[in-house]
């Protein structure tokens, strides 16, 4: 910091230049004394935000390098930021809260919602790529996978069983929650 408001001599009695306490409303002197103690930082207020936003827990709508957070489940982030080539990063959240780390940056918000579903909800997505399935005979799993009817990209036909068909409605609803978040976004 180059240049003070405040001032502090080594008899610990201190003031602010040009300003005289004795006609300071009691407000007054209060603001006065918590900018002395931010001078007595010796930081910038860009440090200063700096070291707040380490003890802020991520949440929705924070900026974290310039992405924004618009969704989180489960100790897990995803963010968007237009302004660079991979615009969608999926987080980890740290354990404190307060910061994120083990980014995985992608080009579309397809891509990070699919990353997104398989971090935070558990659920392995196909890659976009992975839907267009070869052309096999009639009958064989992939036939009915091609034919069947792909709800957010889970081919139903694969699972038989009750418990694997809640599976997929479980995962479906999270992510069907998933897009109306990206929508608003």
């Amino acid at each position: 910091m180059k240049h003070r408001f405040t001032y502090k001599e080594p008899s610990g009695t201190w003031g602010v230049h040009g300003e005289e306490f004795k006609n300071m409303s009691n407000t007054m002197y209060g603001a006065m004394c918590k900018l002395l103690d931010y001078e007595e930082t010796g930081l910038s207020p860009d440090e200063v935000e700096r070291i707040q936003s380490q003890f802020e827990q991520v949440h929705i709508g924070q900026k974290i390098g310039g992405y924004e957070v618009f969704g989180m489940f489960n100790g897990y982030c995803i963010a968007f930021n237009r302004k660079v080539p991979e615009p969608y990063v999926v987080w980890t959240i740290d354990d404190d809260k307060c910061g994120v780390h083990g980014g995985r940056y992608r080009k579309t918000k397809e891509e990070a919602v699919s990353v997104f579903a398989e971090y935070a909800f558990g659920i392995e997505l196909p890659e976009p790529e992975q839907t267009a399935l070869p052309k096999m005979p009639n009958g064989t799993a992939l036939e009915r996978m091609r034919n069947c009817r792909h709800d957010f990209d889970i081919p139903k036909s694969v699972y038989t069983d009750d418990e694997n068909t809640e599976r997929i409605r479980t995962a479906q609803e999270k992510i069907q929650a998933i897009r109306k978040a990206i929508r608003r976004h």
